[in-house]
């Protein structure tokens, strides 16, 4: 994600701030969850596809674009900073519970 970042040299917009990011990660979560249901992938495109979907979502929803938000993840620390933890477990729950599901 920090070497997207970088590439793209995108920074984070000073209206995203940390509540807002936190809305969109349980945006996220909660959309991945309800698609994934609908929609179990069954051919690794379709993970590719889902990514498309997920950041056109976000962007139609909340004015972000996905750099916009991978900025907002590393200066929030969301991969790190314990604070967020509840919403990596979220996420993480939501697609392995997608993924065990598509491959029963």
């Amino acid at each position: 994600m920090t070497t997207k970042l970088l590439q793209v040299n995108v920074q984070k917009p000073e209206a995203l701030t940390k509540e807002l990011f936190h809305q969109i990660i349980e945006y996220q979560s909660q959309f991945l969850e309800n698609f994934l249901q609908r929609n179990p992938p069954r051919f690794p495109a379709d993970v590719i596809l889902l990514h498309f979907r997920e950041g056109d979502e976000l962007m139609k929803i909340f004015g972000f674009d996905e750099n916009e938000i991978s900025a907002a993840m590393t200066e929030f620390k969301f991969d790190t900073d314990e604070e967020w933890e509840p919403l990596r477990q979220k996420l993480r729950a939501a697609v392995e519970n997608s993924m065990s599901t598509a491959s029963q």
